[in-house]
Formats: C-alpha cells, sequence, structure tokens
C-alpha cells in the first residue's frame, strides 16, 4: 500500500508541482481510520487464503511430479477467484 501511495505521489508530480509535505499533509486528512483498517484486513485475509488454497493444493499432489503444474494453476485459479469474492464482500461489509 505505501508504494502504492508513492507511486501515485511520482505519478502526480510528473503533471504538476505538488511538493511531497503537501501530499503528505493531503494524504493523511483523506485518509480515514476505517480506510487503513479495512486495507490491513483485506491484506491479511488475502495472505491467509493464498497461503491456506496453495498449501491445499500442494499438498494433494500425491503420485507423480507431473501433476504440479496442474495443482499449481488450480490453486493459481482458486486464489484469485477467492480473493476477488473477499474483496467484493469485505467492501460492501464496511463500504455500503
Amino acid at each position: 500500500n505505501v508504494v502504492v501511495l508513492f507511486g501515485g505521489y511520482l505519478f502526480a508530480r510528473l503533471f504538476v508541482d505538488y511538493p511531497f509535505v503537501t501530499y503528505i499533509t493531503d494524504l493523511g486528512s483523506a485518509l480515514g481510520f476505517w480506510d487503513v483498517m479495512v486495507s490491513g484486513i483485506k491484506c491479511f485475509l488475502f495472505g491467509t487464503i493464498v497461503a491456506l488454497v496453495c498449501c491445499w493444493y500442494g499438498f494433494s499432489v500425491r503420485f507423480s511430479f507431473t501433476e504440479i503444474p496442474q495443482a499449481t494453476t488450480r490453486a493459481v485459479v482458486r486464489c484469485i477467484y477467492l480473493c476477488f469474492l473477499v474483496n467484493v464482500l469485505i467492501t460492501a461489509i464496511f463500504f455500503i
């Protein structure tokens, strides 16, 4: 999140003269407690989902090394789907 916010500043800096101190001040007034809290919750849940799903599919490989790419592909697809679903649910709970 910090990298994205800093990247946003660098991008804005390309087009307008925007001092870094002013950016930080404006950012502090624009972000509320719940914005930061929800971002932290999402990061924690996404990390948990990726770890659990990848471990589940990784340990499901039983007989051959050729199963590993298939399990990896299934894990990636499932992680993307579940992270998207959790993102929608968390956003709906906190912001709607």
